[in-house]
């Protein structure tokens, strides 16, 4: 096995660590060991999604979302946010037959099969996602550069800050191109009010 990553100390220092005189190699894969000894890769750190505390496997979410009758391919990454750390974000690729899919059919789905805080609170619809030329999806990384909240329309902050109120509120879709002023149905919006709650708009 290699020793070192040639002319990267930092990376090095980072992958390398000894062991009583022994040196490993972190690999940065999160596995899991079940009753007989085998163990099975979860998910990969640097995929892992940092939401209040909790530590979100990014490919839970994407099985659950490819196993969608409707959904072709998905890519979940986190989001910066000053409040929890990070919020899930999925980018989706429907199949090409299918027609009237929205953001909200797919939040209830995750809700059906995911722990609530493993639920995306953005879902954005793409005609493809990047791969290789070998066919394989790149890093997540390589998505997550149009994902920054931080970077999002105003429309899109607006509904980031709303989504932390107590009365059930999601955003799906605003269009990262479109100017808020351009028409009044830049963004999509599903309103529910959790039962017991008074609310005034």
């Amino acid at each position: 096995m290699v020793s070192a990553y040639w002319n990267k100390e930092e990376e090095t220092r980072e992958a390398f660590v000894e062991i009583d005189d022994v040196r490993y190699y972190r690999t940065g894969d999160v596995i899991r060991t079940d009753e007989q000894g085998w163990f099975y890769f979860v998910d990969r750190t640097a995929d892992t999604i940092k939401h209040k505390g909790y530590r979100v496997s990014s490919s839970e979410i994407e099985g659950v979302l490819q196993d969608h009758p409707a959904v072709l391919a998905a890519c979940a990454v986190g989001v910066p946010d000053d409040k929890v750390g990070e919020r899930i974000k999925a980018f989706v690729v429907l199949k090409g037959d299918v027609k009237g899919v929205t953001g909200y059919d797919l939040t209830r789905w995750c809700r059906d099969h995911l722990a609530s805080y493993k639920v995306p609170h953005y879902i954005e619809f793409r005609d493809a996602l990047p791969k290789s030329k070998v066919g394989k999806l790149y890093d997540a990384n390589c998505v997550k550069k149009n994902a920054s909240a931080s970077k999002s329309t105003d429309v899109q902050g607006h509904l980031l800050r709303l989504t932390s109120l107590p009365i059930g509120l999601s955003c799906f879709n605003v269009p990262q191109s479109t100017p808020a002023q351009s028409s009044p149905r830049v963004a999509s919006l599903i309103i529910k009010i959790r039962p017991g709650l008074e609310t005034s708009c």
